[in-house]
């Protein structure tokens, strides 16, 4: 019995040992890849690091995160380290046998702050999108009757609905990926593929019908111009670069135009809204304190488009209104005021 034991403890240590020199040996000819990546304030910036084979950026050969080890087989790559769509590359890095190569990648960022006031002076709420720059050098869209996009172009490529997949997908750098296509439909039938794009900081996704041939006309372009967002009075984080800037206010929307932003910059913008002012009063002023006042577009109640109360001053853009004043259930309408720019508009009311 102690023989038969000591032969099963060595058959068991030769398991273990053949199952480890094994599972190590597969791991011989690989290398590790590490990156950091910060952004130029000095926080950390989470991204994606993409591999690629050297020259050939058609589809990655694997991929991780920034601060994690990210292990390949021994051989020369190009990496895309993907940062919110703003990308870096680092070319013809060579991994070899047991080697780890670290690098540091800084990405730069500047802010912007959007300040809106009322024509009075007074801050007004607003929210605020950062678009490319149209023309030329930026992206530039089409659309029919009914709103939808037919046409883009984009770096001096025009990409239209109906065209061939096979004219307009060679000319797509595919540095600009985003992710991998999605595939519906089964093979050999009818389906659809959707190829996704980040260009100019916008999200382009093209997507192609495939016939039974093979052939790919596109179906459809989505494109989401916004680059970033905030309400106004907020910085917004930015790479460098100029931008046209959206700002809404109400049911007013302007433009500013060609704005620039750098590096480790503080870019401030102000802009301003046309405002009246409406004051509901009452011949009770102590019984009033609890009535409610709501102000609607002229013949539109679907959306309150602001509300106070008796006595203060309820600044709003100008336009025709009505306007409800309800207290202990009972309403009282005044209809069609019309506020212009700078305007103060007063009514009293009997309760």
């Amino acid at each position: 019995m102690p023989r038969q034991k000591k032969i099963q403890k060595l058959f068991a240590f030769l398991i273990i040992f053949f199952v480890i020199y094994g599972c190590s040996g597969k791991n011989d000819n690989r290398g590790s890849i590490l990156i950091g990546s910060i952004r130029s304030d000095g926080k950390v910036a989470e991204t994606k690091i993409y591999v690629y084979k050297q020259g050939d950026h058609t589809k990655e050969v694997t991929f991780g995160y920034s601060g994690l080890d990210i292990f390949v087989p021994i051989g020369t790559y190009d990496l895309k380290i993907d940062w919110r769509g703003t990308t870096k590359w680092l070319d013809n890095v060579k991994i070899e046998k047991y080697s780890k190569v670290k690098e540091q990648i800084v990405f730069p960022l500047g802010r912007l702050i959007v300040k809106v006031s009322n024509t009075d002076g007074s801050p007004a709420d607003a929210s605020v999108k950062i678009t490319p720059i149209g023309g030329e050098n930026g992206i530039d869209v089409q659309k029919n009757d009914k709103g939808e996009l037919v046409s883009l172009n984009v770096k001096d490529l025009a990409i239209k609905v109906g065209s061939r997949e096979d004219e307009i997908m060679p000319k797509l750098n595919p540095e600009f990926k985003r992710s991998e296509p999605t595939k519906e439909g089964e093979s050999g039938k009818e389906g659809i593929i959707t190829y996704y794009y980040r260009i100019l900081g916008t999200n382009i996704d093209l997507t192609f019908s495939k016939s039974d041939d093979g052939s790919g006309n596109l179906k459809n372009i989505s494109y989401d111009e916004k680059i970033a967002a905030g309400i106004a009075g907020e910085e917004i984080e930015l790479n460098p670069g100029e931008y046209d800037v959206r700002v809404e206010h109400e049911r007013i929307t302007k433009w500013i135009r060609n704005v620039k932003v750098s590096d480790k910059q503080l870019t401030e913008q102000s802009i301003s809204f046309p405002s009246g002012k409406i004051i509901i009063t009452s011949d009770i002023p102590e019984q009033a304190k609890e009535a409610q006042v709501a102000v609607y577009l002229e013949g539109r109640y679907e959306v309150m488009e602001k509300g106070g109360k008796i006595g203060e001053e309820i600044l709003i853009v100008p336009g025709r209104y009505d306007i409800l004043i309800t207290l202990n259930n009972k309403k009282h309408w005044i209809r069609g005021i019309e506020v212009n720019d700078k305007s103060v508009i007063s009514k009293k009311i009997n309760l």
